[in-house]
């Protein structure tokens, strides 16, 4: 839509001569309409509490409606006014503010209308597209609050399989970083084979922080050094998915102050704030995850308000809109940059036996491919018993006669080897490599429909009954997992030999550690291990030649 707007220009000196203490220059009433509706004169003035006259103008009346300015007491600063001019009106463009934190407090001092948020132009090599490309799959992370593994083993397994996860931060792991550890990171790694933990020792009473992550050739986790600080709990990692796409992450607990801990706001803001200086400036993505203990959608906390508004002045932003405690406050967070970012979506995980939900994302980052492996079998399902029958019969007929016992044994398996490789031929095939839980059985997975069942009816309804029935639901849902796979143990105990059991109770009391170096092939891992020690050998023979040194008479 096109504005008819007439452009009227004044100098600034015939500007100053309306002053209404100037009477030499009286202007006419239209120039003093279109100057009134911009609101560029001053309104009336007292001087010690006495109102000052006005000209006699056309404008006249408009000084005399307006109001008293308003005095700050006599002192050392006496006669300063305050300075309360109605602002100047701007007109913007597409004045939406839907991109900023909704918590935010827009009564400031500044006039937050008036300004529009520019969206860059998003190119060159830190761009990330906000839909995935090709039809690729994404990559899935969460955030969760345990309140402890040591006996939540289970029940992380089942988060990572349920939502088919490739990464789990986890705060308040209680983790030592002592041998007491061993028995709940072997239970995990037993159950996920194809994954990898690594986590900070808590430094008290709570605290601690974990990562488990997909172990594959296509995504590696780097731990970068950073500061120690008091205040809070972080791990800070580089997770490299390809030669060219790297992200920054950052797991972060801040424990509630107390009289115990003796810590205080004031020092999380000053070593945060020191935090997010190293991070921001990073050329990598960036996502920062975990258990901040603040409530950020409690319009009226003040440390809320500074918490987001260090955010707000380091160009990030907050994900998470939904509450992720059980109180009904958002207090783990998912952040990351303004623009560019590559959250494309959160949604919650309720149910789970802790006071914090979990927060799963979505980032636009193409998933690592599953590791494989080649295997070997043979179809003995689709061999025709009744030709296999006469095939053997006419085979064994056909064998020369013989006496002895070795001969008549190389050949019955000869013949036998030669049958099987015509009606059931070996075939090779890659296999993908998935977590699998042995103990999910058709109770367990009953229980879990019973468990969305309730949720469904608790969101739709939102009433109170549906929410006790939903929390027992998730307890009962708890406890046959538990039962089964310990169930599940009893059994696999019960059919092992000696040796087996000794197998099956270093596997379930001792982390796997890897032996081998990551390597595409055997053979080259061994070339690669034998250039080394000939190397090695090498070496050392010609550290041993005698040094030739110039003799004397």
């Amino acid at each position: 839509m096109a504005l008819n707007v007439r452009l009227i220009q004044y100098s600034a000196l015939y500007l100053q001569s309306l002053r209404p203490h100037e009477d030499e220059c009286t202007p006419d009433s239209e120039v003093c309409s279109r100057i009134r509706c911009l609101r560029l004169l001053r309104k009336p003035c007292s001087v010690h509490g006495v109102q000052t006259t006005a000209p006699s103008s056309p404008c006249s009346q408009y000084w005399k409606e307006g109001k008293r300015r308003r005095w700050r007491k006599r002192g050392k600063r006496g006669g300063k006014r305050i300075n309360c001019l109605q602002p100047i009106p701007v007109l913007v463009s597409n004045p939406d503010l839907s991109g900023r934190h909704e918590v935010r407090d827009l009564s400031r001092s500044s006039c937050h209308s008036n300004l529009v948020y520019l969206t860059p132009v998003q190119e060159g090599p830190g761009f990330v597209p906000s839909t995935p490309q090709n039809g690729a799959t994404c990559l899935k992370a969460g955030q969760w609050n345990c309140r402890s593994m040591n006996n939540k083993s289970t029940e992380i397994c089942d988060l990572i399989i349920s939502n088919n996860l490739d990464l789990l931060f986890l705060t308040e792991s209680w983790l030592c970083g002592d041998s007491h550890d061993n028995v709940t990171i072997a239970d995990i790694t037993s159950t996920l084979p194809d994954f990898r933990v690594i986590h900070e020792p808590r430094k008290s009473r709570g605290g601690g922080i974990c990562i488990i992550h997909v172990h594959r050739s296509s995504l590696e986790l780097t731990r970068n050094s950073s500061t120690i600080f008091s205040s809070f709990e972080h791990m800070d990692v580089l997770v490299r998915i390809s030669t060219s796409v790297v992200f920054r992450s950052c797991v972060i607990y801040r424990p509630p102050p107390s009289s115990r801990n003796k810590l205080s706001y004031h020092n999380f803001v000053t070593e945060f704030s020191s935090l997010l200086e190293s991070l921001v400036i990073d050329q990598h993505q960036l996502m920062i995850a975990g258990d901040f203990n603040i409530h950020v959608d409690d319009e009226s906390d003040r440390d809320a308000k500074i918490f987001l508004d260090i955010l707000d002045a380091s160009n990030l932003q907050q994900h998470v809109r939904l509450a992720t405690h059980q109180a009904g406050h958002i207090l783990d967070l998912l952040i990351s940059r303004k623009f560019g970012h590559p959250i494309l979506n959160t949604h919650i995980i309720s149910g789970l036996p802790s006071d914090h939900s979990a927060v799963l994302t979505t980032l636009n980052f193409v998933r690592p491919v599953s590791s494989k492996k080649l295997i070997t079998c043979r179809k003995l399902c689709d061999i025709d018993i009744f030709k296999f029958r006469n095939d053997l019969k006419h085979a064994l007929l056909e064998l020369p006669p013989t006496n002895d016992a070795s001969d008549m044994a190389v050949q019955y398996n000869t013949v036998l080897k030669q049958l099987l490789d015509k009606h059931a031929p070996k075939q090779s095939k890659l296999v993908s490599l998935r977590p699998k839980a042995p103990w999910y059985t058709d109770k367990v997975r009953e229980a879990k429909r019973a468990k969305r069942r309730a949720e469904r009816i608790l969101k739709k309804s939102g009433l109170e009954i549906n929410r006790q029935i939903y929390k027992e639901t998730c307890k009962s849902y708890n406890a046959i997992i538990h039962q089964s796979k310990s169930q599940y143990l009893t059994d696999e105990i019960a059919q092992c030999d000696t040796k087996q059991l000794f197998q099956f109770t270093q596997r379930l009391s001792c982390p796997t550690a890897q032996v081998l170096p990551d390597n595409e092939s055997d053979t080259g891992l061994a070339n690669d291990f034998g250039l080394f020690f000939y190397s090695k050998i090498q070496n050392i023979i010609s550290s041993l030649n005698p040094k030739k040194t110039g003799g004397g008479g």
